[in-house]
C-alpha cells in the first residue's frame, strides 16, 4: 500500500512532503507559553515546526497541543488526549486550531499491555477512526530502547529514534528524538505521532481543560 494510498497526497500539508529522505530533530522545550517541542532540520538546524500548548492560563500541560509552521505560525494540527473507558492511551488530531469532529485527521490508540515494553500504537485515519477496524498505520518498536518504526500497509514510512539523555537531562525532563521521514511522507503527521508517543510514555496531567472547549 503506497503512502498514503497516493504518492502525491498529503495528510496535513503538501509543503511538508519532501522529495527526499529528511531527518528532523524534535526536542522538548520550555517557554513563556509553557512546555512544547522545537522541530528543526537535523542537517541544517533550520526551524521547521513548533509544538505548543494550545491554551493559556495558570495551568498549562502537554495534553493539549498545537502544531504550528515555524515561519508562518499557521496552525497545522490540534492534538489532544482523548478520554477512554477502557484505560488505553488514546489521542486525537484535528486539522487547524480546534478539535471539531468534522476536522478530525486521526485517532492513535496505544495497544500495548501494561507489562509490555514495546510500542504498539494503531493509527486510524478519518473515516476509519472508530478504533475497531484494522488500523491504517502502526507504530512498533521499543520506546525505552529508543527505536520505533511507523509503517503503512507493512511498509516503513518513518523511523522515530529517542536520543539518550544525560542523568541531569532526564532529571529536568529533557527529551529529544531523531525522526527520519521517507520521501513523499507528510512530516507534520509524523511529528504529531512523535509528540503523541512522547506523552503516552511521559504523561503530564497538570490540567485537562482546553481553550476550544472541546469535550468528549
Amino acid at each position: 500500500m503506497p503512502w498514503p494510498w497516493e504518492s502525491t497526497a498529503a495528510l496535513v500539508d503538501a509543503r511538508f512532503c519532501a522529495r527526499h529522505t529528511t531527518t528532523l530533530s524534535v526536542t522538548r522545550s520550555s517557554s513563556l507559553r509553557g512546555h512544547g517541542f522545537d522541530v528543526t532540520d537535523a542537517a541544517t538546524g533550520a526551524a521547521v515546526m513548533q509544538v505548543e500548548t494550545s491554551y493559556f492560563g495558570h495551568y498549562r500541560d502537554l495534553r493539549t497541543l498545537l502544531l504550528l509552521g515555524a515561519a508562518s505560525r499557521h496552525p497545522l494540527l490540534f492534538v489532544e488526549e482523548s478520554t477512554s473507558l477502557i484505560g488505553m492511551g488514546r489521542w486525537e488530531a484535528f486539522r487547524g486550531r480546534c478539535g471539531r469532529q468534522t476536522d478530525r485527521l486521526f485517532l492513535a490508540v496505544d495497544k500495548a499491555s501494561f507489562f509490555q515494553l514495546t510500542a504498539n500504537v494503531h493509527v486510524f485515519l478519518d473515516g476509519n477512526s472508530s478504533g475497531q477496524a484494522a488500523p491504517d498505520l502502526a507504530v512498533h518498536g521499543s520506546y525505552y530502547r529508543g527505536a520505533m518504526t511507523v509503517s503503512c500497509g507493512g511498509a516503513v514510512v518513518a523511523q522515530i529514534d529517542r536520543k539518550k539523555n544525560t542523568f541531569w537531562g532526564a532529571l529536568w525532563g529533557e527529551r529529544a528524538y531523531n525522526v527520519r521521514v521517507n520521501p513523499g511522507v507528510d512530516q507534520a503527521f509524523v511529528v504529531a505521532l512523535t509528540v503523541v508517543l512522547d506523552q503516552m510514555h511521559n504523561p503530564d496531567y497538570d490540567s485537562r481543560s482546553s481553550s476550544c472547549g472541546h469535550k468528549k
